[in-house]
């Protein structure tokens, strides 16, 4: 059996995960590059992560958020998947809310978070769900740019 994965992988991680048995083939499919965003205040913005890039990228333009809830101005995070919440753990932080997909996410803010205002930090070719359903329900939501993903080309 052959496998395309679309973004590089060590062969000795698919050898090691899948077996010998079977051959994969890899081609990238998305290049990502990280944006310099001039750093912006914060405060009192609950932020959403839906890939461990966007966090990586966040990180690097030196943003920092405040998780201590006693503080007027604390930053809730949530996070979309587990890859996503290791990597803001890896920097030290943690999640108010993990959920597998950014529909989930969405339908948790729109059930339970209606007066909080998001940040969402993401790449341009981030799936539109939270943009297009938060508004809609009167909720507070801006989708900030920190990663510039692009076609691979053929």
């Amino acid at each position: 059996m052959k496998i395309l994965f679309t973004k590089n992988i060590d062969s000795e991680v698919i050898s090691k995960e899948l077996g010998n048995n079977i051959t994969a083939e890899c081609i990238e499919v998305i290049k990502i590059k990280n944006l310099k965003v001039e750093t912006f205040d914060l405060k009192s913005k609950s932020l959403i992560f839906t890939s461990l890039n966007g966090v990586k990228s966040f990180f690097e333009n030196q943003f920092s958020p405040n998780e201590d809830f006693t503080a007027k101005n604390y930053n809730k995070i949530y996070c979309v998947g587990e890859k996503t919440k290791r990597e803001l753990r890896k920097n030290g932080f943690g999640t108010f809310k993990v959920l597998k997909n950014a529909d989930t996410l969405s339908k948790f803010i729109i059930d339970h978070c209606q007066n909080e205002k998001f940040l969402h930090f993401c790449g341009n070719l981030a799936v539109d769900v939270l943009d297009k359903q938060l508004p809609l329900q009167n909720i507070s939501y801006k989708k900030g740019y920190c990663l510039r993903d692009r076609r691979a080309e053929s």
